[in-house]
Formats: C-alpha cells, structure tokens, sequence
C-alpha cells in the first residue's frame, strides 16, 4: 500500500513515523505509516452501503419489473380489444 495514496483518501489512516534510518545507512524521511486495520474497518462500512444499494436496487428492478409486465399484458388487451372493435 502507497501510504500517500491511501492519505489523500483516507487522511486519518495514515500517520507520520518520523525520520527512518534503514541498514545501509539511507535515511527515509518522514516515513508516512499506514493503519491497516483503519483501512479494513473503513472497507467493512462500504461493503455494508453498497450492500444497502444493491438491495434497494433489487427492489426497485423487481418493481419496475412487475409494472413492465402489468404495462404489457394492458397492451395485449388493448390491442385485442381494437381487433374486435375493428372487426366488426
């Protein structure tokens, strides 16, 4: 995980670790440190929103659904209705 990446999303996940100095001698400075239980628990919210979406959008396909079918059985009529009506 790209720590700057994550803190410009996700700014409270990421915390500053100060200046590091590795074996060979290199100095990082201002190692960012990412809390990845932080991430997860932020990740375990979105899944439960879009489960909520997901849900709402089930419910409305299966009642655009159901007018779709209703709309299309009145169309039938109609159009039987207009072939007695023309044929006599």
């Amino acid at each position: 995980v790209i720590a700057q990446e994550v803190q410009q999303i996700l700014p409270e996940a990421v915390k500053e670790g100060g200046d590091v100095v590795c074996a060979n001698g290199e100095t990082i400075p201002n190692l960012l440190v990412v809390n990845k239980e932080r991430i997860f628990m932020e990740n375990v919210g979105a899944v439960k929103e879009l489960c909520k979406l997901t849900d709402n959008l089930e419910t409305r396909i299966d009642e655009l659904e159901r007018w779709s079918r209703k709309l299309a059985k009145l169309r039938r009529l109609d159009s039987m209705k207009s072939t007695v009506s023309g044929g006599t």
